[in-house]
């Protein structure tokens, strides 16, 4: 009797293959869709920390820095996410205040990331003060801690920021 492979064993073996195959790639997009939202996240909460380290790192003690976002939509509209200097001093972003726009700047949300949500209100302006490192959360101190929501759609990831300035990056 011959050792060899019939012609089901074959067909069997190569449509397996191709289902392995097909869940692989797959799987792999989704989760660089995923990894998007997270690099997303990461960017947004370096951009904090700039706004927050140049506010601590100044002689002028006047001067406030900070951070304004506003929701989107998965449609087409990323939201906006702003660094800008508040030299009027009043808490919130004004228009003809110096900025460095985050998402239609050399910055940007990756494709298909939008800002989803913002807690406990969008638009948000948060602001740091020196010389003892205050946060203010559209002009005020409380509340202890607001959230960013970034999304993908089907994936979120929360950019959180307490009343004394710790910032992080939750995913679930």
């Amino acid at each position: 009797m011959k050792k060899s492979f019939t012609l089901i064993e074959l067909l069997m073996v190569l449509s397996i293959m191709g289902i392995l195959s097909l869940m692989a790639f797959f799987g792999i997009k989704s989760s660089q869709s995923n990894i998007s939202v997270l690099r997303s996240g990461f960017s947004l909460v370096s951009e904090i920390r700039k706004a927050q380290e140049w506010a601590l790192g100044q002689k002028d003690t006047k001067k406030r820095y900070g951070i304004y976002a506003q929701t989107g939509n998965p449609t087409g509209n990323q939201g906006e996410i702003i660094l800008f200097v508040d030299e009027n001093e009043d808490g919130r972003y004004q228009p003809p205040e110096k900025r460095e726009d985050f998402i239609n700047g050399l910055k940007r949300l990756e494709k298909g990331v939008f800002v989803k949500s913002i807690n406990p209100t969008s638009p948000l302006n948060i602001v740091f003060e020196a010389p003892q490192p205050k946060v203010y959360f559209n002009g005020r101190i409380f509340p202890s801690e607001v959230e960013i929501v970034l999304s993908n759609g089907s994936f979120d990831v929360k950019v959180k920021i307490n009343r004394a300035g710790l910032i992080w990056v939750q995913t679930k």
